[in-house]
Parts: C-alpha cells; sequence; structure tokens
C-alpha cells in the first residue's frame, strides 16, 4: 500500500466516523480533519474531482463549528411568533440535543407542529 492509499484510506475513515457521531461540535471536528485529508490525496494523485470537493466545505465546517461553539454554553429561549433566523435554530438544535440526552424528551419535536399550524392558520407572510 502507498502513503497515498494510506492517507485516502484515513480520511476515508475519519468521514465514516463523522457520519456515525451523534453530537454536532465534535462531528464537524472530525469533518475538518478530513477535508485536509482528502485534499492532500486529491492533490497527490491528480485527482481534481476529490480535491475540490473537499476544498469547499473545509470553510463551511469551520464557519458551523464556529457558530456551534458560540452556541454550546447559552441556554436559549425563542419567541415562536418570530420568525427564526439560521443562528437561533442552530443554537436551538443544539439546546435540544443537550437536552435530549440528559432527559430523553425532545420538547422541539413536540413544540413544531404546533407552530406549524399556527402559522398557516394565519395566512401568509
Amino acid at each position: 500500500m502507498s502513503h497515498w492509499d494510506a492517507t485516502g484510506y484515513s480520511a476515508a475513515g475519519m468521514v465514516f466516523v463523522a457520519f456515525g457521531m451523534k453530537d454536532m461540535i465534535p462531528r464537524r471536528i472530525v469533518a475538518m480533519l478530513s477535508n485536509p485529508a482528502f485534499v492532500t490525496y486529491g492533490l497527490g494523485l491528480g485527482l481534481a474531482p476529490v480535491w475540490l470537493l473537499h476544498v469547499v466545505p473545509l470553510p463551511l465546517n469551520g464557519w458551523h463549528l464556529t457558530q456551534a461553539l458560540r452556541c454550546s454554553g447559552r441556554a436559549i429561549r425563542i419567541d415562536p411568533d418570530v420568525r427564526e433566523s439560521g443562528r437561533s435554530v442552530l443554537c436551538r438544535s443544539i439546546a435540544t440535543q443537550r437536552e435530549a440526552r440528559t432527559t430523553g424528551v425532545r420538547t422541539e419535536s413536540a413544540d413544531r407542529p404546533a407552530r406549524r399550524a399556527q402559522r398557516k392558520s394565519s395566512g401568509p407572510r
């Protein structure tokens, strides 16, 4: 096995590990580690589709990781009548994951159908 094969297999292994993770922050970290490994593999073997495919998600994963780290320590309260921004949805998702781990109950799932029904009854925005 060449060192390029080893690089490719280790990158693929990191992707499989990331797919199996439930927590968003460790998943983003492992995904960010797999991106440079795939870029190295693609550049080393002259595989432009491989390295291009992994250059683009690297800054996106970094940006989402930064957002997740900012939200991870805060208690989030969201008014259901206010349209949700991407950041508040991310923060609520992280808070819901944390709550589900500690209580075993996902309150967001139970709340979502009621909000949808309320939005439909109020008409278009």
